[in-house]
């Protein structure tokens, strides 16, 4: 299956998403800084990395700028605790990154990682 990053600073919410990942047989990292998931993604090829907006001590903006000028630039979803504001969700759609609002159910992360991963289109705002 897909090699997965997980960046996210809440312990309980990145251990939910790693094992629902780990049962689809996914091989899944983990980090709970955006600088760790800047070194992660500078060391090892990534199919999806999944990132929360919240990250202490690095923009998730400037995580996917550096995500974007990879030799491979791999699929990304964002995660967020609290709703998004309009002014973020309309550059996620622009970037083609779709995200999550915590808590997610296991059906929408199990079909978002599903049409990441096959290329397909997500629906905006989602």
């Amino acid at each position: 299956m897909a090699k997965i990053l997980i960046a996210d600073n809440e312990p309980s919410a990145l251990q939910v998403m790693k094992q629902l990942l780990e049962a689809d047989g996914h091989e899944v990292s983990e980090v709970r800084t955006g600088s760790y998931a800047l070194r992660m993604v500078m060391m090892v090829t990534f199919d999806l990395v999944i990132l929360s907006c919240e990250m202490p001590d690095v923009n998730s903006f400037d995580v996917l700028r550096a995500l974007r000028v990879l030799p491979t630039t791999p699929k990304v979803l964002m995660v967020s605790q609290a709703e998004i504001p309009h002014d973020t969700q309309v550059s996620f759609d622009a970037w083609g990154v779709p995200y999550l609002q915590k808590p997610y159910a296991e059906q929408s992360v199990k079909s978002l990682v599903r049409l990441l991963l096959d290329g397909r289109s997500v629906p905006e705002g989602r």
